[in-house]
């Protein structure tokens, strides 16, 4: 019997090396004005529900309702109403803040299934937004890779 030359293989395996994240993400919302009622976020019009004075409303009622361009269109849950300023999206989500009595929500919406991404607790005071964090009152949740909250940092 004749011997077979040996035939070495040699596998490369590439070593793919992350890049480093940046630190901080920047969410880019913008502010809405809501009008009477109706506003165009993307290629939806978001529909608030009736406003608290048919010129220059303050609060509207809800349903909060989204038409898209196909028409068809979503109910966000009945139970985000009393829905008041500010409202903020970035072309995918809108960002609603509601009231009862003297105390505030926040919600998180997508608008394309009407889904609530996320809400707050309820807080007493002002909502402010950055581009990395969300202030409620006196609290701050920092904004993750979705745009929406992640965790709560005092």
């Amino acid at each position: 019997m004749k011997a077979l030359p040996t035939l070495t293989l040699a596998v490369i395996v590439p070593i793919v090396m992350a890049a480093p994240t940046a630190l901080a993400q920047a969410c880019a919302y913008q502010a809405l004005e809501p009008g009477v009622g109706k506003i165009l976020v993307g290629s939806a019009t978001m529909d608030l529900g009736e406003g608290d004075d048919p010129l220059k409303p303050q609060a509207w009622q809800g349903p909060v309702v989204f038409t898209h361009a196909d028409g068809t269109s979503c109910t966000v849950d009945p139970d985000i109403s009393l829905v008041e300023r500010p409202l903020l999206t970035d072309g995918q989500r809108v960002i609603v803040s509601t009231y009862s009595g003297s105390e505030r929500r926040v919600h998180f919406l997508d608008i394309n299934n009407c889904r609530i991404l996320w809400k707050s607790s309820p807080f007493s005071g002002e909502v402010s937004l950055t581009p990395q964090a969300l202030r409620l009152g006196t609290r701050t949740h920092k904004l993750g890779s979705l745009c929406i909250p992640s965790a709560a940092t005092s």
